[in-house]
């Protein structure tokens, strides 16, 4: 029965003019382009190291340069495409092929779900002739747009190639095609951002850690706290795998590690390059209204107050050795002493003390230890392992400032992953143990950085965070 069956096919394709093998086999595809206009309905990708964009094809095989064979070649190139929700996507298809003659052409894509119905994506028929040993699909868009405003992410964005004699009946599977496709809640916001240092750009990875997490998503606080997630476990990789970026971790001090794009190839950042990534991410999806917001202690000098109380504590704490003790200057503001805070875990049991600072001594090459005065108390070595961050488990724990992201009423903490807080005290409560300042004392002939803890931090609100 089977091969009656192969009879009646064989005669069938005879009597379209065309050999079994020469309609079945005698094409093979070789090339797919995805694009639309740029930035407003398609999106180029760039790579994560800044080498530059994702180019036409964005899917290729190599056939050997034979199709009269059933072997489907060997994929070299399938690269990431993305498009902005509401709209289509537009693609272009190359097939090599043994034929003469003018065939249709379609692509079948995958389901979407539409006001909860399943449909397909499609690319519409075509006729196209052959030329020159090629049979070329045109342009076109695909039947249905994009979910309006929904974020989503195809991993494997699949069109299978068919071709028919007559367009109608008879659709024969040529090959498939295979893209990630990433689609964005609007049109990306490609400006620079206040309080960065450089445009946002559509990286690759920015957009799959939005599209990955946000799925499916369409309203913007939603889409934020989805993106958000891929922060919680302090383990931010690029999408290739590589990684984990980290925070504060080894040559932070290389030029660019507050800049995204910098960041993706060096794989580290300070607290303003996190600030900077995640609203990086957010932005590509369209969503303009977060901030970049900066945490000081009393806006990086001490206040007239807290000099006073400086004063007092030195005297009280070290007596006869407080002219062992010099103040910094703020960098910036001339006759002034700087302030800083410093981040969990300290074991700070009272205010009003010195302790030795573990962070500026080591990058001097300066090992801290135990300081005791003449009249008995003890410049302790109080820093303990701190609030893990991203890829390290033990960043810095002193600082003149911090970078967070306030979306909303909300303020995020991309650099440690912490949870989402709904006001800037119930961020500060469980992320600072103190407030005061850096110092150097001299002992011995040797300079210690060491901190002046003039305030432990309580349930009010004691740092400056703007907005």
């Amino acid at each position: 029965m089977k091969s009656k069956i192969l009879i009646v096919l064989m005669m069938l394709y005879a009597s379209m003019g065309y050999s079994q093998n020469e309609f079945v086999y005698g094409q093979c595809l070789k090339e797919v382009h995805f694009g639309g206009t740029q930035n407003t309905n398609y999106i180029p990708i760039t790579k994560d190291d800044s080498s530059g964009e994702y180019m036409a094809p964005q899917f290729v095989k190599d056939n050997g340069g034979n199709c009269s064979t059933q072997s489907n070649g060997t994929v070299t190139k399938s690269d990431p495409v993305a498009y902005v929700s509401g709209t289509k996507a537009r693609v272009k298809a190359i097939f090599e092929t043994n034929c003469s003659t003018p065939q249709y052409i379609r692509g079948l894509g995958p389901y979407i779900s539409v006001n909860q119905t399943s449909v397909r994506i499609e690319f519409p028929k075509q006729l196209a002739t052959p030329s020159g040993g090629e049979i070329v699909y045109d342009w076109k868009d695909a039947n249905r747009i994009f979910v309006n405003n929904e974020v989503k992410y195809f991993e494997k964005f699949k069109i299978k190639w068919q071709i028919s004699k007559d367009g109608n009946s008879e659709w024969i599977d040529i090959d498939e095609s295979e893209n990630t496709l990433y689609v964005t809640h609007d049109v990306p916001l490609l400006t620079t951002a206040n309080g960065h240092l450089e445009p946002t750009v559509a990286f690759h990875t920015l957009l799959h850690i939005a599209s990955s997490n946000a799925d499916g998503e369409n309203i913007e606080n939603d889409i934020v706290e989805k993106i958000y997630f891929e922060f919680n476990d302090q383990v931010v990789n690029r999408v290739d795998g590589i990684g984990p970026i980290q925070y504060w971790g080894p040559n932070i001090s290389t030029p660019g590690c507050w800049q995204t794009s910098q960041m993706l190839i060096n794989l580290n950042g300070t607290c303003g390059g996190w600030a900077a990534f995640f609203e990086d991410v957010i932005r590509l999806q369209g969503i303009s209204s977060s901030e970049l917001s900066t945490v000081t202690y009393n806006d990086y000098v001490l206040s007239s107050s807290d000099v006073q109380k400086l004063n007092i504590d030195a005297q009280d704490f070290l007596g006869l050795d407080i002219s062992n003790l010099q103040a910094l200057p703020h960098d910036n503001i001339p006759n002034t002493i700087r302030s800083d805070f410093f981040v969990k875990n300290w074991n700070l049991a009272s205010s009003g003390i010195f302790v030795m600072n573990d962070y500026f001594n080591n990058v001097s090459g300066i090992t801290p230890v135990p300081i005791q005065l003449a009249n008995g108390n003890i410049i302790s070595i109080e820093e303990q392992i701190g609030v893990t961050g991203q890829g390290n488990n033990d960043p810095r724990s002193e600082f003149e400032n911090h970078a967070i992201v306030k979306y909303g009423s909300k303020y995020f903490d991309p650099s440690y992953g912490s949870p989402i807080q709904p006001s800037a005290n119930s961020w500060e409560t469980p992320s600072l143990d103190g407030f005061g300042s850096v110092m150097v004392y001299n002992h011995k002939n040797q300079f210690y950085y060491v901190n002046w803890i003039g305030h432990l931090n309580d349930s009010t609100l004691q740092s400056n965070v703007s907005p």
